[in-house]
Protein backbone atom coordinates (compact mmCIF):
# COMPACT_ATOMS: atom_id res chain seq x y z
CA UNK A 1 0.00 0.00 0.00
CA UNK A 2 1.47 3.53 -0.80
CA UNK A 3 1.81 6.06 1.43
CA UNK A 4 -0.81 9.15 1.33
CA UNK A 5 1.03 11.99 -0.28
CA UNK A 6 1.93 14.76 1.51
CA UNK A 7 1.01 18.62 0.90
CA UNK A 8 3.91 20.95 0.21
CA UNK A 9 3.66 24.88 1.19
CA UNK A 10 3.39 25.22 -2.76
CA UNK A 11 0.21 23.41 -2.58
CA UNK A 12 -1.53 25.68 -0.40
CA UNK A 13 -0.35 28.76 -2.85
CA UNK A 14 -2.16 26.94 -5.97
CA UNK A 15 -4.99 25.78 -4.07
CA UNK A 16 -5.82 29.81 -3.59
CA UNK A 17 -5.19 30.21 -7.24
CA UNK A 18 -7.98 27.82 -8.15
CA UNK A 19 -10.63 29.73 -6.33
CA UNK A 20 -9.92 33.23 -8.09
CA UNK A 21 -13.42 34.93 -10.02
CA UNK A 22 -13.55 36.76 -13.00
CA UNK A 23 -13.50 40.47 -13.00
CA UNK A 24 -16.87 42.46 -13.97
CA UNK A 25 -15.67 43.23 -17.51
CA UNK A 26 -19.03 44.26 -18.26
CA UNK A 27 -18.86 47.36 -16.39
CA UNK A 28 -16.68 48.66 -19.29
CA UNK A 29 -19.41 49.00 -21.90
CA UNK A 30 -20.85 52.65 -20.40
CA UNK A 31 -18.01 53.82 -20.31
CA UNK A 32 -16.55 56.43 -23.14
CA UNK A 33 -14.58 54.60 -25.85
CA UNK A 34 -11.65 55.87 -28.23
CA UNK A 35 -10.07 57.85 -25.50
CA UNK A 36 -6.89 56.38 -25.95
CA UNK A 37 -5.19 54.65 -23.02
CA UNK A 38 -7.77 56.62 -20.31
CA UNK A 39 -10.51 54.41 -21.72
CA UNK A 40 -8.11 51.25 -21.38
CA UNK A 41 -7.23 52.01 -17.54
CA UNK A 42 -10.80 53.05 -16.20
CA UNK A 43 -12.11 50.15 -17.56
CA UNK A 44 -9.10 48.48 -15.68
CA UNK A 45 -10.28 50.06 -12.74
CA UNK A 46 -13.92 49.58 -13.63
CA UNK A 47 -14.02 46.09 -13.76
CA UNK A 48 -11.47 44.99 -10.84
CA UNK A 49 -13.23 47.46 -8.40
CA UNK A 50 -16.97 46.58 -9.76
CA UNK A 51 -17.81 49.97 -10.08
CA UNK A 52 -19.49 51.15 -13.03
CA UNK A 53 -18.47 54.78 -12.53
CA UNK A 54 -14.98 54.14 -11.73
CA UNK A 55 -12.60 55.91 -9.26
CA UNK A 56 -9.87 55.64 -7.01
CA UNK A 57 -10.64 56.43 -3.03
CA UNK A 58 -8.12 54.34 -1.24
CA UNK A 59 -4.95 54.11 -2.43
CA UNK A 60 -2.52 51.96 -0.33
CA UNK A 61 1.34 51.60 -1.12
CA UNK A 62 2.82 48.33 0.06
CA UNK A 63 6.76 48.77 -0.37
CA UNK A 64 8.72 45.32 0.86
CA UNK A 65 12.42 45.34 2.61
CA UNK A 66 14.64 42.67 2.40
CA UNK A 67 18.50 41.97 2.07
CA UNK A 68 20.46 39.99 -0.12
CA UNK A 69 23.79 39.87 2.08
CA UNK A 70 24.97 40.80 5.14
CA UNK A 71 27.04 44.09 3.49
CA UNK A 72 23.47 45.16 2.38
CA UNK A 73 21.33 45.26 5.33
CA UNK A 74 22.82 48.96 6.61
CA UNK A 75 21.44 50.40 3.44
CA UNK A 76 18.43 48.14 3.19
CA UNK A 77 17.38 49.81 6.73
CA UNK A 78 18.11 53.08 6.16
CA UNK A 79 15.80 53.22 2.99
CA UNK A 80 12.92 51.52 5.42
CA UNK A 81 13.98 53.96 7.98
CA UNK A 82 13.10 57.18 5.61
CA UNK A 83 9.99 55.44 4.87
CA UNK A 84 8.96 55.34 8.09
CA UNK A 85 10.31 58.69 9.22
CA UNK A 86 8.24 60.16 6.66
CA UNK A 87 11.34 61.72 5.02
CA UNK A 88 11.08 59.55 1.60
CA UNK A 89 10.23 60.94 -1.82
CA UNK A 90 7.61 58.31 -1.63
CA UNK A 91 6.75 59.90 1.63
CA UNK A 92 5.89 63.52 -0.26
CA UNK A 93 4.16 62.46 -3.35
CA UNK A 94 1.86 60.09 -1.16
CA UNK A 95 0.91 62.42 0.60
CA UNK A 96 0.08 64.95 -1.51
CA UNK A 97 -1.66 61.83 -3.81
CA UNK A 98 -3.82 60.72 -0.67
CA UNK A 99 -2.12 57.24 -0.99
CA UNK A 100 -1.32 55.65 2.21
CA UNK A 101 1.94 53.76 2.77
CA UNK A 102 2.80 51.20 4.38
CA UNK A 103 6.75 49.76 4.31
CA UNK A 104 7.49 45.66 5.46
CA UNK A 105 10.58 45.21 7.24
CA UNK A 106 11.41 41.38 5.72
CA UNK A 107 13.88 40.36 8.05
CA UNK A 108 16.52 42.92 7.40
CA UNK A 109 19.19 41.70 9.77
CA UNK A 110 19.01 37.88 8.40
CA UNK A 111 19.80 38.12 4.94
CA UNK A 112 18.79 34.93 2.86
CA UNK A 113 20.60 33.11 0.21
CA UNK A 114 22.04 34.72 -2.70
CA UNK A 115 20.53 33.36 -5.33
CA UNK A 116 23.39 32.44 -6.66
CA UNK A 117 25.59 30.36 -4.29
CA UNK A 118 22.55 28.97 -2.07
CA UNK A 119 18.80 29.35 -3.04
CA UNK A 120 17.40 32.71 -1.84
CA UNK A 121 15.01 30.81 0.81
CA UNK A 122 13.28 26.86 1.12
CA UNK A 123 10.19 25.93 0.51
CA UNK A 124 8.19 26.72 3.29
CA UNK A 125 10.02 30.05 3.67
CA UNK A 126 8.77 31.24 0.40
CA UNK A 127 5.35 30.08 0.73
CA UNK A 128 5.44 31.67 3.98
CA UNK A 129 6.57 34.86 2.81
CA UNK A 130 4.02 35.35 0.15
CA UNK A 131 1.10 34.56 3.00
CA UNK A 132 3.05 37.76 5.14
CA UNK A 133 3.40 39.86 1.54
CA UNK A 134 -0.82 39.40 1.99
CA UNK A 135 -1.36 41.63 4.99
CA UNK A 136 -0.78 45.13 1.97
CA UNK A 137 -4.90 44.10 1.60
CA UNK A 138 -5.79 44.62 5.30
CA UNK A 139 -6.55 48.70 5.00
CA UNK A 140 -8.84 47.54 1.86
CA UNK A 141 -6.98 49.61 -0.95
CA UNK A 142 -9.22 50.02 -3.73
CA UNK A 143 -5.70 50.26 -5.84
CA UNK A 144 -2.58 48.62 -4.52
CA UNK A 145 0.83 49.56 -5.23
CA UNK A 146 3.21 47.17 -4.97
CA UNK A 147 7.20 47.88 -4.69
CA UNK A 148 10.69 46.66 -3.10
CA UNK A 149 12.92 49.01 -1.04
CA UNK A 150 16.07 46.63 -1.26
CA UNK A 151 18.03 48.99 -4.15
CA UNK A 152 19.88 47.83 -7.03
CA UNK A 153 20.74 44.34 -5.40
CA UNK A 154 16.93 43.38 -5.89
CA UNK A 155 16.99 44.68 -9.29
CA UNK A 156 20.00 42.35 -9.79
CA UNK A 157 17.89 39.59 -8.28
CA UNK A 158 15.14 40.46 -10.49
CA UNK A 159 17.27 39.79 -13.35
CA UNK A 160 18.12 35.95 -12.30
CA UNK A 161 14.75 35.88 -11.53
CA UNK A 162 13.32 36.87 -15.02
CA UNK A 163 16.19 34.84 -16.45
CA UNK A 164 15.17 31.70 -14.82
CA UNK A 165 11.72 31.88 -16.18
CA UNK A 166 13.11 32.81 -19.57
CA UNK A 167 14.77 29.34 -19.25
CA UNK A 168 12.34 27.54 -18.29
CA UNK A 169 12.51 26.96 -14.63
CA UNK A 170 9.27 26.01 -12.69
CA UNK A 171 7.85 29.34 -11.94
CA UNK A 172 7.90 28.80 -8.12
CA UNK A 173 10.89 26.90 -7.68
CA UNK A 174 12.20 29.79 -9.69
CA UNK A 175 11.04 32.22 -7.28
CA UNK A 176 11.81 30.35 -4.20
CA UNK A 177 15.86 29.61 -5.47
CA UNK A 178 16.76 33.36 -7.41
CA UNK A 179 13.36 35.51 -5.91
CA UNK A 180 14.34 37.50 -2.60
CA UNK A 181 11.86 37.57 0.21
CA UNK A 182 10.79 40.86 -1.25
CA UNK A 183 9.46 39.33 -4.49
CA UNK A 184 7.83 36.67 -2.32
CA UNK A 185 5.96 38.78 -0.74
CA UNK A 186 5.26 40.84 -3.46
CA UNK A 187 3.78 37.64 -5.18
CA UNK A 188 1.52 37.33 -2.19
CA UNK A 189 0.46 40.47 -2.09
CA UNK A 190 -0.53 40.12 -6.05
CA UNK A 191 -2.57 36.54 -4.93
CA UNK A 192 -4.64 38.60 -2.49
CA UNK A 193 -5.02 41.78 -4.12
CA UNK A 194 -6.81 39.24 -7.30
CA UNK A 195 -8.61 37.34 -4.91
CA UNK A 196 -10.46 40.35 -3.11
CA UNK A 197 -10.58 42.01 -6.87
CA UNK A 198 -8.36 44.94 -6.14
CA UNK A 199 -6.36 46.41 -9.06
CA UNK A 200 -2.52 46.41 -8.72
CA UNK A 201 0.32 48.94 -9.89
CA UNK A 202 3.52 46.95 -10.33
CA UNK A 203 6.63 49.52 -9.60
CA UNK A 204 10.31 48.30 -9.97
CA UNK A 205 12.03 45.42 -11.21
CA UNK A 206 11.09 43.16 -8.04
CA UNK A 207 7.47 43.86 -8.66
CA UNK A 208 7.78 42.69 -12.41
CA UNK A 209 9.32 39.71 -11.40
CA UNK A 210 7.17 38.61 -9.17
CA UNK A 211 4.10 38.96 -11.75
CA UNK A 212 6.03 37.62 -14.24
CA UNK A 213 6.95 34.37 -12.12
CA UNK A 214 2.51 34.19 -11.34
CA UNK A 215 1.99 35.04 -15.12
CA UNK A 216 4.01 31.58 -15.81
CA UNK A 217 2.19 29.77 -13.53
CA UNK A 218 -0.79 30.52 -14.81
CA UNK A 219 -1.54 33.47 -17.48
CA UNK A 220 -4.58 35.04 -15.50
CA UNK A 221 -3.90 35.93 -12.30
CA UNK A 222 -2.39 38.58 -12.84
CA UNK A 223 -4.47 40.21 -15.23
CA UNK A 224 -5.60 42.82 -12.43
CA UNK A 225 -1.75 44.36 -12.79
CA UNK A 226 -0.96 47.00 -14.70
CA UNK A 227 3.04 48.45 -14.67
CA UNK A 228 3.12 52.05 -13.67
CA UNK A 229 6.76 52.56 -15.39
CA UNK A 230 9.12 50.13 -17.16
CA UNK A 231 11.99 48.87 -14.85
CA UNK A 232 15.57 49.61 -16.09
CA UNK A 233 17.75 46.43 -17.66
CA UNK A 234 16.76 43.74 -20.82
CA UNK A 235 15.69 41.19 -18.87
CA UNK A 236 12.71 43.80 -17.15
CA UNK A 237 12.13 45.13 -20.81
CA UNK A 238 11.82 41.92 -22.06
CA UNK A 239 9.10 40.61 -19.39
CA UNK A 240 7.02 43.58 -19.80
CA UNK A 241 6.39 42.87 -23.28
CA UNK A 242 5.76 39.06 -22.73
CA UNK A 243 3.42 40.12 -20.37
CA UNK A 244 2.02 42.79 -22.08
CA UNK A 245 2.28 44.78 -19.44
CA UNK A 246 2.95 48.96 -20.80
CA UNK A 247 3.98 51.39 -18.70
CA UNK A 248 1.50 54.08 -17.80
CA UNK A 249 4.40 56.32 -17.65
CA UNK A 250 7.93 57.20 -18.63
CA UNK A 251 9.71 59.24 -15.61
CA UNK A 252 13.12 57.55 -15.56
CA UNK A 253 13.29 56.81 -11.56
CA UNK A 254 16.19 54.46 -10.51
CA UNK A 255 15.14 51.62 -8.35
CA UNK A 256 16.03 53.15 -5.45
CA UNK A 257 12.38 55.17 -5.68
CA UNK A 258 10.41 52.51 -4.74
CA UNK A 259 6.37 53.04 -5.45
CA UNK A 260 7.34 56.84 -6.90
CA UNK A 261 6.34 55.80 -10.13
CA UNK A 262 3.12 54.23 -8.68
CA UNK A 263 1.81 56.80 -6.96
CA UNK A 264 2.54 59.86 -9.37
CA UNK A 265 0.45 57.26 -11.65
CA UNK A 266 -2.74 57.84 -9.25
CA UNK A 267 -3.32 61.05 -10.67
CA UNK A 268 -3.55 59.47 -14.48
CA UNK A 269 -5.52 56.58 -13.40
CA UNK A 270 -8.18 59.21 -11.74
CA UNK A 271 -8.51 61.75 -14.75
CA UNK A 272 -8.52 58.69 -16.89
CA UNK A 273 -11.31 57.76 -14.41
CA UNK A 274 -13.48 61.33 -14.76
CA UNK A 275 -12.25 61.40 -18.60
CA UNK A 276 -14.71 58.73 -19.56
CA UNK A 277 -17.99 59.06 -16.89
CA UNK A 278 -20.66 60.21 -19.66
Amino acid sequence: MSAPMTATPFDDIRALISSFEPPRSDLAEGLEAGLGRFSDTAAWIAAWTGRARPTVNRPVVALYAAAYAASETAAVRARLEACSAGGAVINRIAQGNGAGLEAFDLAIDRPGGDGITKPAMSEKECAATMAFGMEALAKQPDLLILGALSGAAGAAAAGRLLTALEEGTPPLDALRDKGGRDMAAIAGAILAARSQQTPVLLDGACALAAAAALHDLHPGIIAHCRLAERPHGEAAARAAERLRLTPLLTIGLDDGEAGAAGVAAVDFIRAACLSVVR
